[in-house]
């Protein structure tokens, strides 16, 4: 074979190296790619980790100022000292089965929670102070809540009654009284079909809160939930007639104030009296009828202060939240819960000792739209029935068709109701269609009007129960004898209202119904804790 000429080897030899050449430059540009991600996701990687540790040493530090460093510090932040706070955490952890996960103690979420509560902070602030996710924080809250409400049976405080032996100037007078009862108004967010019924006589969206309380302002019972227009009365009715609800021992009682009926298990002072220390002003009782009032007034102010204190420890009370309501509700109860937890485990009640000295009788009233009890007064008494007038079918009938019609009038409809004036109009509109009608205003259509709506109410209400129904051929409810005497037991209101016609119940439905308390989002702690499980 003929060797190839030297010119063609020598091409061949300069192929061979510049492939050989190319190789090795593509080798060394590989490995300096190679070497320049090597090298990039390391420091990526110590910069995260070392982000990682700053954030774990800062919060080891923020929890060690807030529950290790002092007591101040702890009951400024927290609203408890260092040993309660401890003792929260055991309990939680012990009774209501919260557990430790792989990166949060159980130590750093209750303190998570009771930061939120005590300063009402949104979600991405607890995050920043904790240096956690906001849906970590989110999800541990509401973990932390449940655990909580489980601690009912220890935390809430079981009724006592007053003894004869009793050293107490306020209460010794009150043997066999287990404490006081009233409502009180706090701010929600409920969804915005439902503000209507949340609203109040003054414009808050508020739910009224029973709160039951000892002579030492620890919580017997708590029923939050209901809207901000029912009244008082009725919440406590609800509450009497919940499976795990209110219990009164026989011959006990709470104090109540004038908003409630005199019934047994619950004393009220006399009507048409001097009943707040205020209204008295210094002077001495003229009355055993007064001095009654008097002793009344200073001992079922445990309650007004109760709710003070509980209101100015917990900001989150003091403002509407955007929970959900359910969840909002919840958190009253934990308060209270946490409320009953400071006053029996510290030596002192932080909070108390600020307010010491602005003690004040409040009004003792919460907002409400119905009223149950009024003090007629002996000249309007014999006057009853002077300026009596009869209504006829047609007229009651053009009656109701006039609210309706006002009803569906954005000039004179508001969510508490109707405008002021309102009644003057329905007169001018009756009048329209009956100029024979020869009622006035006050008292005739005034009368009436309350006359439907006090029929209205406990059928309206009746009808929303398992059991019972309305009616639309006889215009009346039908349920079983056994049933309603047992629902008359809790609601009197109701008696005679079996067999009772009321052919308006459809009609005033588009009037009062939109604005009806039902409290269906009420709920007592029970109830939410075995929810929760």
């Amino acid at each position: 074979m003929a060797r190839l000429p030297i010119t063609e080897q020598r091409r061949k030899l300069k192929k061979l190296l510049l492939l050989q050449q190319t190789t090795n430059n593509m080798l060394v540009l590989l490995f300096a790619l190679y070497y320049v991600l090597i090298c990039s996701y390391l420091r990526d990687n110590v910069r995260h980790i070392k982000t990682k540790e700053e954030k774990r040493v800062n919060r080891m530090r923020w929890m060690c100022r807030l529950t290790m460093d002092c007591d101040s510090a702890c009951i400024s932040q927290l609203r408890m000292d260092r040993a309660t706070f401890r003792i929260l955490c055991d309990m939680v952890a012990n009774i209501g089965g919260l557990k430790p996960t792989k990166n949060t103690s159980i130590e750093e979420v209750v303190a998570m929670f009771i930061y939120t509560l005590a300063h009402h902070k949104k979600s991405r602030t607890i995050s920043l102070l904790f240096y956690r996710s906001t849906e970590t924080v989110s999800r541990q809250f509401h973990q932390v809540l449940n655990a909580i409400l489980k601690l009912y049976p220890i935390l809430l405080k079981k009724p006592e009654p007053i003894t004869q032996d009793c050293q107490d100037e306020k209460w010794k007078c009150f043997q066999g009284c287990l404490g006081a009862l009233d409502g009180t108004l706090i701010k929600v967010t409920p969804p915005t079909e439902d503000k209507p019924c949340f609203r109040t006589r003054k414009g808050c969206i508020s739910t009224n809160v029973l709160g039951v309380c000892c002579p030492n302002m620890q919580f017997i019972y708590v029923l939050p939930g209901w809207e901000g227009s029912a009244h008082d009365g009725r919440v406590l009715r609800d509450a009497i007639s919940r499976p795990h609800g209110l219990r009164v021992p026989r011959g006990c009682y709470y104090l109540v104030d004038s908003g409630y009926c005199n019934a047994n298990g619950f004393l009220v002072p006399y009507q048409g009296q001097r009943y707040h220390l205020k209204e008295f002003d210094g002077h001495r009782p003229e009355t055993p009828e007064e001095y009654f009032n008097m002793k009344h007034s200073k001992a079922r102010n445990v309650i007004e202060r109760c709710f003070g204190l509980l209101k100015g420890r917990w900001k989150i009370l003091a403002s509407p939240s955007f929970f959900s309501i359910q969840t909002q509700i919840r958190i009253i109860m934990a308060c209270c819960l946490m409320h009953n937890l400071i006053r029996k485990f510290m030596s002192f009640d932080p909070q108390e000792s600020l307010i010491a000295d602005e003690e004040e009788e409040s009004d003792g009233g919460s907002d409400n739209e119905e009223v149950e009890m009024t003090t007629i007064t002996p000249s309007i008494a014999r006057g009853r029935g002077k300026n009596k007038q009869y209504w006829t079918d047609e007229e009651v009938e053009v009656l109701v068709d006039a609210l309706i019609e006002l009803a569906s009038d954005p000039l004179w409809k508001v969510d508490t109701g109707f405008k002021n004036g309102y009644m003057i109009q329905i007169h001018k509109m009756v009048l329209g269609k009956i100029p024979s009608f020869n009622k006035a205003v006050i008292p005739h259509i005034e009368s009436k009007i309350k006359y439907l709506k006090t029929k209205y109410n406990p059928l309206s209400e009746m009808c929303m129960q398992s059991g019972c129904q309305w009616d639309d051929v006889e215009h009346k409810i039908n349920c079983e004898k056994q049933w309603f005497d047992e629902w008359c037991l809790t609601h009197p209101n109701t008696a005679g209202l079996r067999d009772f016609k009321f052919p308006y119940l459809r009609k005033l439905d588009i009037v009062w119904g939109k604005d009806r308390a039902t409290g269906l989002s009420a709920e007592d702690v029970v109830d939410a804790s075995m929810d929760a499980n």
